[in-house]
């Protein structure tokens, strides 16, 4: 279950292995928010799915250098497409 203080690892496309840490999580919002770290690098990001007329909607905040999100952006945008349809 996801809930605040959970940690694991999340495995890239590419096969890299970065640790997280589930910061927060709220049920009724249907939202959550996590960070991940790779040596230097952090960044945090903040998800919501609302419900629809017709199905759900995502939306995905992200906090970390500019570089890093824009190269994970477009995996993103696919991860949570994936999710919406599911």
């Amino acid at each position: 279950m996801l809930r605040p203080g959970l940690t694991g690892t999340v495995e890239s496309y590419a096969r890299i292995r970065v640790p997280f840490r589930v910061e927060a999580v709220d049920g009724v919002l249907r939202t959550w928010s996590w960070r991940v770290r790779l040596g230097p690098v952090r960044v945090r990001l903040h998800h919501c799915v609302r419900a629809r007329e017709h199905g759900s909607e995502t939306s995905l905040t992200m906090r970390g250098p500019m570089l890093v999100l824009a190269a994970y952006a477009p995996l993103a945008r696919l991860a949570l497409g994936r999710l919406v349809r599911s």
